[in-house]
């Protein structure tokens, strides 16, 4: 006889693992669209502060063509660890995808989300990789950030893309930096 309780558990903890990116154990994507659309609408009904960090490993391609994907993968999941222990609890941290994550932060301004921004850009190029296998020393691993802070009535779309031109400004200006959105064209 199947147990109706049992089935009802099954479908809730498929649910749950349907919003889990499985190698970082951080939310995925589409977690993270999900979140972003709520928390937008919820900033603009309270008029609250919210602020997006993107942040994207610097030249992680070749890091995995040149030591392969098993490789990158730990890398990826050091990454997600040294990102939640320096975030809030209440903070959102996601695997936007590849090696792109995402913080969402709620009554976060643009200066302490730089902040943060910073102090896990510090952490993670402090970091040193080598083989377990070999011991040989891969050098330093570094990340760049962009960092925006949500205008009222903007929309979701101009705010993610305003973070993701600042993300791209940091690997413009050599890459493991931080930079800051401009403000919105409304």
């Amino acid at each position: 006889m199947v147990d109706i309780e049992e089935i009802k558990a099954d479908i809730e903890d498929n649910k749950k693992q349907a919003k889990i990116d499985r190698l970082t154990g951080l939310a995925n994507r589409k977690s993270f669209d999900e979140y972003i659309q709520t928390t937008v609408a919820e900033a603009e009904q309270d008029k609250q502060s919210l602020s997006i960090i993107f942040c994207d490993l610097d030249y992680f391609r070749d890091l995995n063509a040149k030591h392969g994907h098993l490789l990158g993968d730990q890398v990826l999941k050091v990454v997600a660890n040294i990102i939640k222990a320096t975030v809030k609890g209440r903070d959102f941290v996601a695997r936007y995808g590849g090696e792109e994550f995402t913080i969402t932060m709620i009554n976060t301004s643009l200066e302490d989300a730089k902040a943060i921004a910073e102090a896990i850009r510090e952490e993670m190029s402090a970091k040193r990789i080598q083989r377990r296998d070999s011991k040989e020393s891969l050098g330093q691993i570094t990340m760049s950030f962009g960092v925006a802070n949500y205008c009222l009535s903007e929309g979701v779309d101009s705010f993610l893309q305003r973070a993701d031109r600042a993300l791209y400004q940091s690997k413009q200006k050599g890459r493991n930096i931080t930079s800051e959105a401009n403000p919105p064209i409304i």
